[in-house]
């Protein structure tokens, strides 16, 4: 009878914890301002964790795996520091530990807040998104990888230092 099983059966057989999941899924389906709840809980609670990091030393924040294999630098490299110097108000240090991510910093937190407000009911025209679009930003991305990984000034200045 268990050879015959469907996975998503033997999930929920063997693992309660995807029917948790499929359950609490359901109700932020029913509830969306529930989802925007806890998106905000999740994000306070990150932001305290990064508030407190500087108190608990270099080894509180984890390193980039990604660094950690290929010794170049992803373009996320440094972001969870940079936001750390902007909760502290160091926007000259945000900005040697991730130049793009604290100008992007605005437009994510836009989103963010657009997505919000929609989940609570209110009409917010957000703003036009498409293929192209999309597109740009995926090639600045990669340009900003590239151009903070050649170890030449003033490209240098690009990794986080």
């Amino acid at each position: 009878m268990i050879k015959n099983l469907k996975l998503s059966q033997a999930l929920k057989r063997g693992f309660g914890t995807v029917f948790l999941f499929e359950k609490a899924e359901k109700q932020l389906v029913k509830y969306p301002f529930l989802k925007a709840a806890v998106i905000m809980a999740a994000a306070v609670a990150a932001g305290f964790l990064v508030y407190l990091a500087p108190y608990f030393g270099d080894d509180f924040l984890p390193d980039c795996q990604f660094n950690a294999l290929t010794g170049l630098h992803c373009p996320g490299c440094g972001c969870t520091r940079s936001l750390t110097a902007l909760i502290h108000g160091n926007i000259a240090e945000a900005c040697r530990k991730n130049l793009f991510a604290v100008a992007a910093l605005p437009f994510v937190t836009t989103g963010i807040i657009i997505y919000l407000l929609q989940c609570f009911g209110v009409k917010v025209r957000a703003p036009f998104i498409n293929g192209k679009l999309i597109f740009g930003i995926f090639i600045l991305i990669m340009a900003f990888f590239i151009l903070r990984n050649i170890p030449v000034f003033p490209f240098n200045l690009l990794a986080p230092h």
